[in-house]
């Protein structure tokens, strides 16, 4: 009498081969989501970090002895669609020292009576390298703000116009500019600045979706105190 040997049948090796398969691939795509979060978390944390390390820069109004008085700091976001960056900036004011009355208006840069707010208009462009040494308003690059991380794969939505925020020197608030350096947050009327309709004001709002599994984060900048609103998953 022959030996009798037990084995798999083609169709059992089959249904395992597919189990193994399905849970492959399950795994797969739970430590792919866990890395696109992990990743969305670690961008945003920057990011939230160097916007309060900038406006808490510009309360403290640390400048160079060479420099002229500087209007404020401020971050570009206006390349952050497509690619996710963003620069950190100083507003350099024409004259040496506060006084003039461009460093004591409401509004960085604003002369009274000029009847619109040409005069507080952002100098947006080329942020260029260096000490804010010129004779006309420029915006200088802010050295040991700005992120080095890549943003992951995802599409930026603006829920606004805003652009750039601008921190005032010394008192730290937030001014918001579109992106053609439009002050957004004040109007002109008789001469003089005011504030808008706090409902009608806009600030800086974007949510950033990733292509992968991470929820979305949305991030607010609040007029005048420069809070910052994380929010996960809008």
């Amino acid at each position: 009498m022959g030996n009798k040997y037990t084995a798999f049948t083609l169709v059992e090796m089959l249904i395992v081969m597919s189990i193994m398969m399905i849970l492959m691939g399950m795994t797969f795509t739970s430590f792919s989501g866990l890395q696109d979060t992990i990743k969305m978390n670690e961008y945003m944390l920057n990011m939230e970090q160097d916007i309060r390390a900038v406006q808490r820069a510009s309360m403290l109004l640390e400048r160079n002895t060479e420099e002229n008085w500087l209007y404020g700091l401020g971050i570009d976001f206006s390349q952050l669609d497509p690619d996710g960056k963003y620069t950190t900036f100083k507003w350099c004011n024409p004259f040496p020292d506060y006084g003039d009355e461009t460093t004591r208006s409401k509004v960085p840069g604003y002369k009274s009576g000029e009847g619109n707010l040409n005069g507080a208009k952002l100098p947006v462009g080329s942020i260029e390298s260096g000490l804010c040494q010129n004779s006309s308003d420029t915006l200088k690059t802010l050295p040991g703000y700005t992120t080095e991380l890549t943003m992951p794969k995802s599409k930026v939505h603006f829920n606004s116009d805003v652009r750039y925020v601008v921190f005032e020197s010394v008192t730290g608030r937030a001014f918001f500019y579109d992106f053609k350096g439009e002050l957004l947050n004040y109007f002109p009327i008789d001469g003089q600045v005011v504030i808008k309709d706090p409902d009608s004001i806009e600030e800086l709002d974007f949510t950033i979706t990733s292509l992968g599994a991470a929820a979305p984060r949305r991030l607010k900048v609040h007029h005048l105190s420069g809070r910052i609103e994380a929010i996960v998953g809008e």
